[in-house]
């Protein structure tokens, strides 16, 4: 699920030179402010091993590749309980550590140095997300030609913890092979300071069939769905709020006064998060 959530953190250093680049008319001898900075994404999930992903921003006026923003050579570490693991670099950008699990209740510290720069980060990884039930609701919808469509909508119903942040989605398979997961179009979820019920109700699905049911067969193949609830420490609001911000507008990162909100700390960017997540299947 790391992937699908920060696909485009490589994608914005190559964003660059496409949006500058796609001109029809080529400009010499010009130059842009341009200011290195680490690039740093890394979720440190329950259950799983630490891996963060280190690289770093790119002129914009280069021709740049993902290879090209990779670092390969940085001095990683997390600290934790006092005790400091050294993060060892694997391939495309990514530097592990297989002895540090990740467990809840715990901080996290970052730090990553690489040619004379530094960037730090803390996460807390909450608990994991209690689902104490689901809700199935079907809209019926009249299409043209007298034609029935069905709007098929999940909920989880959560028991929330104060100061962590919750969000879900679908998980689709084929023949018991995973096709792929979504989020939909909603926010971001989280108990008000001063909330008094702790439940927390998410939309997970909202779907569009002409049968009532998200189960189907079609050639010899069998499609059906489950549903994730992911909590994450409360930074993650911030980010989340203001990870679309920009798009459609004509600044290369964002619109002015909208930049996306981090919680890389120095000379970096990007996000180093705490997460646990729970996966249904949906009957």
């Amino acid at each position: 699920m790391q992937n699908y959530l920060f696909k485009y953190f490589l994608l914005i250093i190559l964003g660059i030179s496409l949006a500058l680049s796609s001109c029809e008319e080529t400009i010499e001898g010009v130059t842009m402010p341009y200011v290195e900075q680490l690039v740093i994404q890394g979720v440190l999930e329950k259950g799983k091993t630490a891996e963060v992903r280190i690289s770093k921003t790119m002129p914009p006026l280069s021709n740049p590749t993902i290879e090209d923003a990779e670092i390969k050579n940085a001095v990683a570490f997390i600290t934790v309980d006092s005790i400091k693991y050294t993060l060892n670099y694997t391939s495309k950008g990514y530097y592990k550590n297989d002895s540090l699990s990740i467990v809840s209740g715990k901080n996290y510290n970052l730090e990553v140095s690489w040619n004379g720069k530094k960037a730090t980060a803390v996460t807390t990884v909450p608990e994991e997300p209690v689902i104490t039930n689901l809700e199935r609701k079907v809209i019926q919808n009249n299409a043209p030609y007298g034609y029935m469509m069905y709007n098929i909508q999940y909920f989880a119903i959560v028991s929330a913890q104060k100061n962590t942040v919750y969000l879900g989605g679908r998980t689709d398979f084929a023949n018991g092979n995973l096709l792929g997961m979504s989020y939909p179009y909603n926010s971001a979820s989280m108990l008000d300071a001063g909330a008094t019920d702790n439940n927390l109700k998410i939309l997970l699905i909202s779907d569009y069939s002409d049968t009532d049911s998200l189960y189907y067969e079609r050639d010899n193949s069998y499609y059906y769905s489950g549903i994730f609830v992911e909590s994450y420490d409360p930074q993650f609001n911030d980010y989340y709020k203001t990870h679309n911000n920009g798009q459609g507008g004509n600044d290369i990162f964002g619109m002015q006064g909208t930049n996306v909100k981090w919680n890389i700390k120095g000379e970096g960017i990007g996000l180093f998060i705490g997460r646990a997540v729970v996966n249904k299947m949906l009957k």
